[in-house]
């Protein structure tokens, strides 16, 4: 029974490598991709980091001028909590944070990631034995979760997950998508093997294309100078100030992870009409004129990115 439901809800077959095709006919509204692009950033070698960036915008896929909001969160903070099951208070012995970002339908992915919130937060172990997950586990989850709520909504999403490994304490970067297999629509794993050079991971529309402009990019630069570990920031920048694609827009948002944390930034950007005046947007929030600089007595202090 539940095939055939998910038979009616599609009633097409796609193939979905590119991400350049996205069909959700059960819905009214539908959610045009995004990009989400990630890479490990060695600019400050052997302190290696993950970077993840996405665009802001989230536009009506039955009208690519129709813009629902330029200030949509795709690249989130994903905690991720250990408690000790022998202690009465269950005090947490073991706390990371990792990045979750998705292109695709937001009812999907944000109900995913709230439910991977709530699991991953509430993890319980032995701490004498220092009980943790591993990185294939962490992910093996998050997909899991994926197909019931693409089963249920019926709106494709592909989704990242990265971070260090809470076991071996090495970086990795999940890429989780759905694809045909047979007759049924499975998730799909895919982690992005280590490198020397900048190996990314894209997810959303016009993947082929993007990637083939950041390898240019590469092989043109050396990879001893900061730019070079921010070429996929840089190309995406360019493709937002361009409007090269029309479900790509607003503002950069920025997500790094490093073995001991986890920021999400603000990027300096220029004031349109008086250059070279410049400001800090969280998402495509002015921190100054629209977000505001405290809560009460506190100051918002997300840091701001070059």
């Amino acid at each position: 029974m539940a095939n055939l439901a998910l038979g009616v809800w599609l009633l097409v077959v796609w193939w979905w490598d590119d991400y350049d095709e996205i069909l959700s006919i059960n819905t009214k509204t539908k959610i045009k991709m995004t990009l989400i692009i990630s890479w490990i950033n060695k600019e400050n070698d052997p302190y290696n980091t993950i970077w993840t960036i996405g665009d802001t915008k989230i536009s009506n896929e039955d009208n690519r001028d129709s813009t629902l909001t330029l200030n949509g969160s795709k690249v989130l903070e994903l905690p991720l909590r250990c408690k000790n099951l022998t202690s009465t208070i269950q005090e947490v012995y073991f706390n990371t944070k990792l990045t979750f970002a998705y292109a695709g339908s937001s009812l999907t992915a944000l109900n995913t990631y709230c439910t991977l919130y709530a699991i991953f937060t509430n993890l319980g172990g032995l701490r004498e034995h220092n009980t943790l997950p591993d990185y294939q586990s962490i992910s093996r989850k998050a997909a899991e979760i994926l197909e019931k709520y693409f089963q249920e909504i019926g709106s494709p999403t592909a989704i990242l997950i990265a971070g260090f490994c809470p076991k071996n304490k090495l970086p990795f970067q999940a890429k989780i998508t759905l694809k045909m297999n047979t007759d049924i629509i499975k998730p799909h794993i895919e982690y992005l093997p280590s490198s020397n050079s900048i190996n990314c991971l894209l997810l959303g529309n016009n993947t082929t294309e993007i990637e083939s402009l950041i390898l240019e990019k590469i092989n043109n630069s050396s990879n001893d100078k900061i730019d070079y570990w921010r070429i996929p920031k840089n190309i995406l920048n360019e493709i937002i100030e361009k409007r090269t694609y029309p479900s790509i827009g607003g503002n950069i948002q920025l997500a790094i992870n490093n073995p001991i944390g986890f920021n999400l930034y603000s990027i300096c950007a220029p004031i349109k009409g008086e250059e070279p005046k410049a400001t800090l947007k969280f998402r495509n929030f002015d921190i100054f004129e629209e977000l505001g600089t405290n809560v009460g007595d506190c100051t918002i202090a997300i840091n701001g990115m070059v």
